[in-house]
């Protein structure tokens, strides 16, 4: 893009360029960037959301990406998360459970996750568990309920 400068590059499409790094964005911030398309971009990390924090990103396809962390829930509480999709994320920690305290989590996704275990309840005791979904946790026997 420096090379042609004048070109009328299509930035819709070079939204989606494989190589695409922040620095374009920068380097281009009026150019209509296509926020969808970036906001499911093998290369998206939080530095690009914390750069352009007005752009229309969509938050609920960031809530599947890859590189997402709990830097970037707590750094957008306010973003329109998915809390489903969050549920299930491989990169699911206990900690994201503490950006959205009271959300609509999808109990029966969390103790589906890999990354679940029984001691994020006994770390989390007030947390509203959704315990009719635990009671089929194949981890989960009558000890540990009585302990809950």
């Amino acid at each position: 893009m420096e090379k042609y400068p004048h070109y009328p590059w299509n930035f819709k499409k070079v939204s989606q360029h494989n190589q695409l790094e922040l620095s374009w964005l920068q380097q281009y911030p009026q150019a209509d960037w296509c926020f969808a398309m970036l906001s499911v971009h093998r290369n998206l990390e939080v530095s690009w959301l914390l750069e352009f924090p007005e752009a229309p990103w969509n938050f609920i396809n960031i809530s599947r990406h890859r590189n997402l962390t709990t830097e970037w829930l707590f750094r957008f509480r306010k973003a329109n998360w998915s809390l489903i999709t969050l549920s299930n994320h491989p990169n699911l920690d206990i900690r994201w459970f503490d950006a959205f305290p009271d959300g609509a989590w999808s109990f029966e996704r969390i103790y589906e996750n890999e990354n679940f275990t029984i001691q994020w309840i006994h770390r989390r005791p007030n947390f509203k568990w959704g315990f009719h979904f635990l009671s089929r946790h194949p981890r989960c026997d009558s000890r540990l309920i009585q302990k809950i």
